[in-house]
């Protein structure tokens, strides 16, 4: 370009001259040539060629990558990027673990190989959620996992974690995978539901169910965040190895990769083109524009961070992972993340100036929930609003920039009413609780296991079937009960206003087993003083809480997740302490054994006294014995020195003498056997006749 302003800078100087100028002026044009393709031969030899491994068919799935590549993010990174598709023949963590590619697109699951020690590291969180759902036909009347038992399921149960969700909600649903028929995942499921071959199916929701609408298949889809269950979805990772070696190049991956996903957000007609243009042109236009704005509904770009990662979701996932079987523990070490997005310090998160405006527009915030519900929340004599709920809440109107307004209430179905009645906000629920109304519902923020209380001495029990004969009781109003009605339903359950007075109940005899969670359950027994129930297990059913609010104010839940997730974990760890959160009874029954061990030893004592006492009795007798064989020896020895005889009567019914021999001998008779008193009395007479 020098050149050629150089030359049309000279050009008035030579204008009697114009062959001249066109020679001068073409030789410029040529010389920037060779300059620019001298450059982009050097630009492509500089580049660092990588590959990353998808875990799909092409697809809007991974837009931001295709955006990275033609926009040039990866290239000004100083990056030439290959895309790979699914190879079947292998698992996506073994090709980057074993060299085949430096980068690969997993899921939730990429945690199991972590938890099973394989060195893999993610390194940008692209899907909040998992799109993994069950797809089942409308007219089948299977719209939840209830209705699914002892029906043909096609999904795929094997150990790797891929399906993890669904098998959760299985879990928490029916107890296991046992219930239901399990069918081989074909590649030929769309027609297979089609034609009833399979009565359910697992399918991605950002694609699958807008395939069946256009097969005119009506379809029920029954997704696990509906149930509590949210993993996370796509993400971005690599090996141990490859950030250890090449650091550098996995920060310019990273960063090139989020602003590739934010293009493709942001202009999803284009990438839409892109991927037909260049990628598949067998998809169908209508299908990627369906799936561009489901993944942007699992992405959440104007809520959370595009690329940043929570430790604490991965945390209770690997909670999850365990009680499935997928892995032996459930420690995540900090050298699974490359980077974590740690909650910011200063009380504030990142806002769209829609969601400002809304905020704006609803600086007030009226809030409702259940009186008597502490650990979590419950209202004071003066209404104010206390518990766990209620420091979590105090947090969040830093964040958001709003008020919250407490609206006591009498007792839950109050609550409820309050809320229907338009005369609260938002309200405080347990995921499953029916409203009666289309609420709009946050992610659950705090979770407890379902327990049973007795009164002591109950020994540890491991399941309801153990007790189901028994009275069991439940508190009104919970969401969790719908689950636990559905699998017992033979039982008659008592019901109760509160855990208050569920548990009194329970002290005093009124029914023998309650079931509540954990957190509640702990709490109340230690604040009322009850000594004689205690905790003696626990159930597969959980009771998980969060907010629901009208269809009016749905923006504000998703406002509601991001502010929970803005919070430390420093600052959840001091609201759980503040309120005692207590331990469950292990299997290992310590108390039991602790009485067992009191009772063994009490009987040792008591066998000890009395070996003791036995042992002074041996020893009194022995004593006795030894002072009357000494006394009759010291008896005969006189009778010997006096010349004395000595005869014995026994007392019994012969009444028999027996004389020894001085005796005998004194009075002159033979050696006889033993005679009668009264022979011997007649013969006595005798010889004192004179």
């Amino acid at each position: 370009m020098h050149i050629l302003r150089l030359a049309i800078h000279l050009t008035p100087l030579w204008l009697t001259n114009t062959r001249f100028v066109q020679c001068l002026v073409c030789l410029c044009l040529l010389l920037q040539g060779l300059t620019l393709n001298s450059v982009c031969f050097a630009d492509n030899a500089a580049l660092d060629k990588v590959s990353i491994q998808l875990k799909w068919q092409h697809s809007f799935q991974f837009a931001g990558y295709y955006a990275a590549i033609e926009k040039g993010f990866y290239r000004e990174a100083g990056l030439e990027v290959k895309l790979k598709e699914i190879n079947f023949n292998k698992s996506i963590v073994r090709q980057v673990l074993d060299g085949e590619s430096e980068y690969g697109v997993s899921d939730g699951s990429l945690l199991i190989n972590h938890l099973n020690a394989d060195p893999v590291v993610v390194v940008n969180q692209i899907f909040q959620h998992s799109p993994l759902i069950f797809i089942s036909r409308r007219d089948s009347g299977i719209i939840s996992p209830y209705e699914m038992i002892g029906k043909k399921v096609a999904y795929n149960i094997t150990g790797n974690g891929d399906a993890a969700p669904l098998s959760a909600l299985l879990l928490k649903t029916l107890g296991g995978t046992q219930k239901i028929k399990a069918a081989k995942f074909e590649s030929t499921h769309l027609q297979d539901l089609i034609n009833g071959k399979i009565d359910v199916v697992s399918a991605y929701l950002t694609s699958q169910p807008f395939q069946y609408l256009q097969q005119g298949l009506e379809i029920n889809i029954i997704n696990p965040q509906s149930y509590g269950i949210d993993f996370y979805g796509d993400n971005f990772f690599t090996s141990r190895q490859e950030l250890e070696t090449h650091p550098d190049r996995v920060k310019k991956i990273s960063e090139a990769s989020i602003k590739g996903w934010q293009y493709a957000l942001a202009n999803p007609d284009e990438i839409i083109d892109l991927i037909i243009a260049k990628y598949d042109a067998k998809l169908s236009k209508k299908l990627l524009e369906y799936e561009a704005k489901t993944t942007r509904e699992m992405i959440l770009p104007d809520v959370i961070t595009l690329g940043s990662i929570d430790p604490n979701r991965y945390r209770q996932s690997a909670e999850d992972y365990l009680r499935l079987g997928l892995s032996t523990h459930a420690q995540v070490k900090p050298e699974f993340f490359y980077q974590t997005t740690e909650p910011p310090q200063d009380d504030s998160i990142a806002l769209s100036p829609e969601d400002r405006q809304w905020l704006i527009a609803h600086p007030v915030i009226r809030l409702t929930g259940d009186p008597n519900w502490l650990p979590y929340e419950a209202f004071d004599a003066n209404g104010k609003h206390i518990g766990m709920v209620a420091d979590y809440l105090h947090l969040i109107e830093k964040q958001l920039g709003i008020t919250i307004q407490i609206i006591p209430s009498n007792n839950r179905s109050d609550a409820k009413a309050k809320l229907r009645k338009q005369e609260a906000d938002m309200i405080s629920h347990t995921i499953g609780t029916h409203f009666g109304d289309d609420l709009s519902l946050t992610r659950p923020y705090l979770n407890s296991p379902i327990v049973l209380v007795m009164r002591e001495p109950e020994q540890y029990i491991e399941n309801i079937d153990q007790i189901k004969h028994l009275k069991l009781g439940l508190i009104q109003d919970y969401g969790y009960n719908a689950d636990i009605q559905r699998q017992y339903p033979d039982i008659h359950f008592f019901w109760f206003e509160n855990i208050k007075e569920g548990l009194t109940t329970v002290s005093t005899g009124g029914i023998d087993v309650l079931l509540c969670p954990l957190a509640q359950a702990s709490y109340q027994i230690n604040a009322n003083n009850l000594h004689n129930v205690r905790i003696v297990g626990k159930t597969q059913f959980q009771n998980q809480t969060g907010f629901a609010v009208p269809p009016k104010l749905a923006p504000l839940t998703a406002l509601l997740d991001s502010a929970f997730d803005a919070i430390s974990a420093k600052e959840k760890q001091k609201i759980s302490e503040a309120w005692g959160n207590k331990q469950l009874l292990e299997k290992t029954d310590y108390s039991s054994l602790l009485k067992a061990m009191l009772v063994f030893f009490g009987i040792l004592a008591y066998a000890l006294f009395w070996v003791r006492r036995m042992s002074s009795e041996i020893s009194r007798r022995k004593e006795s014995e030894n002072k009357s064989r000494l006394l009759h020896e010291r008896l005969s020895l006189a009778t010997q020195i006096a010349d004395l005889g000595v005869w014995e009567l026994e007392l019994g019914k012969q009444k028999q003498l027996n004389f020894d021999d001085k005796m005998l001998a004194i009075y002159g008779l033979p050696k006889t056997k033993p005679v009668t008193f009264e022979a011997w009395m007649a013969a006595y007479i005798l010889m004192t006749l004179p």
